[in-house]
Order: C-alpha cells, then sequence, then structure tokens
C-alpha cells in the first residue's frame, strides 16, 4: 500500500481476513485498496458485506461506501453512507465535509451548509468547509 500497489495488496489482505475474520483491520484495509486503486464498484460491493458483520459498525467502512457512490456518481447513495460514518464517529470533521459535497452534488445546499458548519466546528481550518460557507453567504 505504501508503494501504490493497492491492487497488488487486496490478495493479502483476504488472505488476513481469512486467517482473522473477527478482525476488522483486513476488511478495512481491502476496502481503503479497491477505494485508493479506483475500483470503486467492487469497493461498494466488498463494503457492504463487510458493513453487515457482527462486529462494531466502522466509519471507515461506511465512509468509503459513501466516497466510492460519490465517485460513482450516485449521489443519494453517498449521502446515506456519508451520513452513517458521520453518525458512527461525529467528531471528525473530515466525514463532515464528504456529506456536505455530496449534498451539493444533490444541490441540497442548506444541508450541505450544515454539514460544512458542523465540520467548521470541530475543525474550524477545514479548507473545503471554508471555502462552501464562504461561497454561500454571498
Amino acid at each position: 500500500m505504501d508503494q501504490g500497489l493497492y491492487i497488488a495488496a487486496i490478495p493479502y489482505f483476504e488472505e488476513a481476513i481469512e486467517l482473522a475474520p473477527e478482525d476488522q483491520e483486513g476488511y478495512v484495509s481491502k476496502i481503503k485498496a479497491l477505494h485508493w486503486g479506483k475500483r470503486y464498484y467492487r469497493c461498494v460491493e466488498f463494503g457492504e458485506k463487510a458493513d453487515q458483520l457482527t462486529f462494531e459498525r466502522n466509519a471507515d467502512i461506511a465512509w468509503f461506501i459513501g466516497d466510492s457512490q460519490y465517485q460513482l456518481g450516485n449521489y443519494e447513495q453517498a449521502v446515506i453512507y456519508l451520513k452513517q460514518a458521520t453518525d458512527r464517529n461525529p467528531d471528525d470533521p473530515e466525514l463532515g465535509s464528504g456529506l456536505a459535497r455530496a449534498y451539493l452534488a444533490l444541490e441540497d445546499d442548506a444541508k450541505a451548509v450544515e454539514s460544512y458548519k458542523i465540520a467548521l466546528k470541530l475543525n474550524p481550518e477545514n479548507w473545503m468547509a471554508l471555502n462552501v460557507v464562504m461561497s454561500n453567504m454571498k
């Protein structure tokens, strides 16, 4: 992964999942590799399966599914998963920014600004949030 060989890393994460199916790390790492390798359809498919497993619902899994849906132009689905990610980890300003970006794609400016304002409360220097809030105040 550190060398940018995201797709080549996937079999190793699959082996880790086989060896320790109760450990989230293998699942999250495979989802991350699929996302970073721009295999968005596969990321959504595998992520949805991983998200249904009995271990604690992971904000990263929901975020990668949501961002993959966003990259595929499925903005309504993106909002669903990005909202789940922010609900699972409400203290992460980057998650709020991703949700706001999806709301903007749906042309729901009010919800986008609301999400960005929450992100700014968590991190006043969030450049994406600052840009959107300032452009909507004009």
